[in-house]
């Protein structure tokens, strides 16, 4: 089965959750785009019709996996009900790590998030929403109606700068901070039917202050 289905929608990619979350080592079903500018607004529509709970679809800010924020749909039943979770990342205590004989102690981000949720109706699609500025991104969502036009907006929780960017021994942080969706299975099985995200959009300024 491929992981990606760019036929059976037209203008939307269905993504087909594998079985790596992104508490896994290997890599989750993901696509990635580099975030080019301090300020500006991501968005895209996610519409996962769930046959297993557990199955997911998000989009994120993308550091690494221990650093990461995230806005997206989540099944809570095989009936098609569903939640909208919000994740960001948790401080943990300090852990030592030797890597080459070398000993650093750092404070990290632990590879479970903190998630918050919000009832949805089954069967509803979703926008979310990421807006970023110089002080960090803040994610929200809102249920579109029958037309396919957002109804109430929902902010989360502000995620500041320095929750995800920061120098640390486990991160690959030479690559940046990236934008992007993502769908995965459960307890390491693949999802059997698709994730599919549309309308997926980067309003952004240049990388110079706007006056």
């Amino acid at each position: 089965m491929f992981e990606y289905d760019m036929e059976s929608r037209k203008g939307s990619i269905g993504l087909i959750g594998g079985p790596y979350t992104y508490r896994d080592d290997e890599c989750v079903t993901m696509l990635l785009q580099k975030q080019t500018a301090f300020i500006g607004t991501w968005q895209c529509d996610i519409d996962l019709q769930p046959d297993e709970a557990g199955l997911e679809a998000f989009t994120t800010a993308w550091w690494s996996r221990d650093a990461f924020a995230s806005v997206g749909v989540r099944a809570t039943g095989s009936d098609g009900s569903k939640e909208v979770v919000f994740r960001k990342p948790r401080l943990t205590e300090e852990v030592v790590f030797d890597v080459s004989d070398t000993r650093f102690t750092q404070r990290v981000s632990g590879s479970c998030a903190q998630e918050e949720t919000r009832p949805i109706p089954t069967g509803s699609v979703i926008r979310a929403r990421i807006k970023t500025d110089f002080s960090g991104w803040t994610m929200g969502y809102s249920v579109l109606d029958k037309s396919g036009s957002p109804t109430e907006w929902v902010d989360f929780e502000h995620v500041p700068t320095q929750l995800l960017v920061r120098d640390r021994v486990i991160d690959s942080n030479f690559i940046g901070t990236h934008l992007g969706i993502y769908a995965s299975g459960i307890e390491h099985r693949a999802a059997m039917v698709p994730a599919y995200f549309s309308n997926v959009t980067w309003d952004c300024y240049p990388w110079e202050h706007p006056q």
